[in-house]
């Protein structure tokens, strides 16, 4: 469905994404960006546009009081996501009954978490993530740019592009945000 890329350093984090949608075998070009900013975090998805819209206008952000960041992405944060998902509707049950939601991405206090869709955080040893259905492609990409200076802006740019031109799924335009 997109390609969402996330990069992080000393500088700060910039997560980019694509335009697309898919449904079937048609593609469209979306008019709002993938990628948004609440608060101290930034956020972008692939799944599906309601989970995006309830990430950007429905969740309650809990306030932070954990011992570190992982604590409260894996705790405080996902049982937030969870009952805003619950609330719009959203959440799925797998065919085992376990509760699923979708797949996003979180930049947060200079790090980056990947919020997989049985709500587990996950931060790679990688400086950079990326998922959705262009994610190996700019894995490649983001990988072998991390050997080159540049922004990391730059660096999401091309990381995206190369998806676009690698994966029937991926299209500009490509929407970009640092925190």
């Amino acid at each position: 469905m997109t390609c969402i890329v996330g990069l992080a350093d000393e500088d700060g984090v910039v997560i980019g994404a694509d335009s697309s949608i898919i449904s079937g075998n048609t593609m469209e070009l979306v008019a709002v960006s993938k990628v948004f900013r609440r608060g101290d975090m930034l956020f972008s998805y692939t799944s599906s546009f309601r989970m995006g819209q309830l990430l950007q206008y429905s969740l309650d952000i809990p306030p932070n009081d954990c011992i570190n960041d992982d604590q409260y992405m894996a705790t405080k944060f996902v049982d937030a996501v969870r009952e805003c998902f619950q609330t719009g509707g959203f959440i799925h049950h797998s065919q085992g009954g376990e509760e699923e939601g979708g797949n996003f991405i979180i930049g947060y206090r200079g790090k980056l978490w990947e919020i997989c869709p049985d709500f587990q955080a996950t931060r790679h040893a990688a400086p950079y993530i990326a998922v959705g259905s262009g994610y190996a492609v700019a894995l490649g990409a983001l990988m072998a740019l991390s050997r080159v200076t540049m922004s990391l802006e730059k660096r999401a740019y091309l990381a995206l592009e190369a998806s676009a031109v690698h994966c029937t799924e991926v299209r500009p335009p490509f929407h970009i945000e640092k925190l």
